[in-house]
């Protein structure tokens, strides 16, 4: 017989979409950055068109990829880096100490 043991996640961490929050945690994205966007246009149906083209009023600055460079740059500048990514944690986080972190 096998078993199986299931633990349950200590926390879970989002990506949050489609607004800016404060995140817990900003990875930096800069080496990667330019093949995100190559990836993201293979989706063309999804991130090629403009706000306008898919019938809708846009909101700010217009298409989903330079809305994304933009939140990308800006996470990206609250650590001192190009770009970054915005994790957001469910909750507090606890630690005996920063190198926890580096578990």
């Amino acid at each position: 017989m096998i078993r199986i043991r299931l633990t349950q996640p200590k926390a879970f961490l989002f990506y949050p979409l489609h607004k800016t929050v404060q995140p817990a945690f900003v990875v930096d994205t800069t080496e990667v950055f330019a093949e995100k966007l190559e990836l993201l246009r293979l989706h063309h149906s999804q991130f090629g068109k403009t706000a306008e083209e898919f019938g809708v009023l846009a909101q700010g600055l217009g298409d989903y990829l330079h809305g994304l460079e933009t939140r990308d740059r800006h996470y990206g500048a609250q650590v001192g880096v190009r770009f970054g990514e915005a994790l957001v944690s469910d909750k507090p986080w606890r630690l005996s100490g920063l190198e926890d972190l580096l578990r």
